[in-house]
């Protein structure tokens, strides 16, 4: 990535242009700089991680649709959300994705107890949209099942033979627990 001190300068940009660098976009800024920080997990503020999740945001929001993709596969594997534990609003750390809910009253009072579920911190502002992306990258707005229903809705339990077979109706699994 070129400097943006340099770039500024009308004959550095057409230089850089006539060989064929083109101007980096949030989304390079975010996969080259922000991205690693998140990989290689090591001690950041508080500050950092939320000027750099509302960046995260709006790359995601604003890249093309090849950028927005490749960078939905590398934050998924990446703990750069901010979370809390259902019992403890205090100590935040560090999650994927896919490790983490919604922080609503439905969801806390529904895993109230489990001290090994996460909630995205609260007191961070999220608009309609920023919820939409998290939840694409794999935010859980409610229960996680680990068994998926079939083409008609059931959820196969247990052997499918005639007559020794069970199964739940419409994606729900009676023997699931927490």
């Amino acid at each position: 990535m070129v400097k943006y001190t340099l770039i500024k300068h009308e004959q550095v940009r057409q230089f850089l242009d006539s060989l064929g660098l083109t101007m980096p976009d949030i989304a390079d800024l975010v996969l080259k700089k922000i991205l690693p920080r998140y990989i290689n997990s090591k001690e950041l503020s508080i500050k950092t991680c939320q000027r750099d999740f509302r960046q995260i945001l709006k790359a995601l929001q604003t890249a093309p649709l090849e950028k927005r993709s490749q960078l939905k596969d590398a934050f998924k594997e990446a703990h750069f959300l901010l979370a809390v534990s259902v019992d403890d609003d205090e100590n935040l750390y560090l999650v994927k994705p896919h490790q983490v809910y919604l922080n609503t009253s439905d969801m806390r009072e529904f895993f109230s107890g489990c001290a090994q579920i996460s909630f995205l911190a609260p007191n961070t502002t999220y608009q309609e949209d920023d919820l939409k992306v998290l939840q694409e990258l794999g935010v859980a707005s409610s229960p996680r099942t680990t068994k998926a229903a079939n083409y008609q809705g059931f959820v196969i339990l247990a052997d499918s033979r005639p007559g020794a077979h069970k199964r739940g109706l419409d994606g729900f699994d009676p023997s699931w627990t927490m």
